[in-house]
């Protein structure tokens, strides 16, 4: 008879259950219309360079773009948005065709990057930076991106008259693969390193309460292996997350906190966040902490792969225990390896 491993199944349906019975009138969805037909990145450099001016340092260049799908609906007047922009920038940008009929913009720029000297266009997303780069090539792009971000924010900010968020992520999904979650978003749908700056309140987003979503679709919002995961290694987590950021800055003293936010706003809306803030004794520039999340997502993205990799093995060979079992010796080793010392290991 094969052998047999305790499940979490009983763990993750109560984990649901008790999510969706907070959610009576529905799962709240961020309803924004793009404010012109997406792009996904076609000819982003070329808008930016109209937009901004690119900043270059040889082939490495970075620009500023307005956003066609923005993260919370537009509020800021035409004329307040571009008279911003013109003192930041120096010149008044030109926008897109596409929002020249727009009374209110977003308070929402992209700042994109990119290796002219690499292939496919010089894509050079956050993993690929990370991980192909040269130190040059590191310090060229974190130099360019700081500039452009800097004026990102600075616009943001006396657009808004307030603190702007800047938000990235990595990896990557088509449009189909992001439409078929559910919601519109998911991975970036664009390979081209860039990051967003925004001035984002989620009271002012527009939401619509749904509750005839497909089961998945549900799951997705609930994430209840997201919250088991978070429960059973944020420990060991947050302490591979300050040693690597320990390592990437090796002059700042960094720890490491995890959280779980769950609250209701005044309209029935829900937030589910699981994640992990990091600390710095001293305050930092946007360049080093560029440097120090990248550094991070490569470093997590590598085991990431490499559990999924060994996962697979485990149940392809089910029913050769001798094959589970090195295969589970193995991903004892890498999680070991890793930082993860304090799990303990079935036979």
């Amino acid at each position: 008879m094969a052998e047999r491993h305790p499940s979490h199944y009983s763990e993750l349906v109560d984990d649901v259950v008790t999510k969706e019975g907070a959610h009576a009138q529905g799962i709240a969805i961020t309803v924004i219309p793009s404010l012109m037909e997406r792009t996904d990145g076609l000819g982003v450099f070329e808008e930016g360079a109209i937009f901004s001016g690119s900043e270059g340092r040889g082939p490495i260049e970075a620009c500023i773009t307005s956003v066609a799908s923005p993260y919370a609906p537009p509020r800021i007047p035409r004329e307040v948005f571009l008279n911003a922009s013109e003192t930041i920038l120096g010149s008044r940008p030109v926008l897109p065709e596409g929002m020249a009929d727009i009374p209110e913009l977003p308070a929402h720029l992209i700042v994109w990057w990119r290796n002219k000297d690499w292939d496919d266009d010089g894509q050079a997303g956050i993993l690929r930076l990370a991980e192909e780069s040269s130190q040059t090539e590191r310090d060229d792009f974190r130099v360019v991106i700081e500039k452009q971000v800097t004026r990102a924010a600075s616009i943001v900010h006396q657009a808004s008259g307030r603190k702007p968020l800047i938000q990235s992520s990595w990896g990557h999904a088509t449009p189909e693969e992001r439409s078929g979650e559910g919601k519109s978003r998911g991975g970036p749908s664009n390979k081209h390193g860039h990051l967003h700056v925004l001035d984002l309140d989620p009271t002012e987003q527009s939401i619509e309460l749904r509750d005839d979503l497909l089961a998945r679709e549900k799951l997705n919002h609930f994430g209840p292996w997201n919250a088991l995961a978070h429960q059973a290694l944020s420990t060991p987590t947050t302490r591979i997350l300050g040693n690597i950021a320990h390592g990437a800055l090796p002059n700042s003293s960094v720890t490491s906190e995890a959280f779980t936010d769950f609250h209701f706003g005044a309209n029935g809306t829900s937030a589910y966040c699981d994640g992990y803030r990091l600390f710095f004794d001293q305050p930092i520039g946007f360049g080093e902490a560029f440097d120090c999340l990248t550094t991070i997502a490569s470093s997590f993205e590598g085991f990431y792969q490499d559990v999924t990799m060994l996962h697979s093995d485990f149940y392809k060979h089910s029913a050769d225990s001798e094959v589970r079992s090195i295969t589970r010796n193995s991903l004892a080793r890498r999680a070991a390896d890793f930082g993860y010392t304090d799990l303990k290991q079935k036979n």
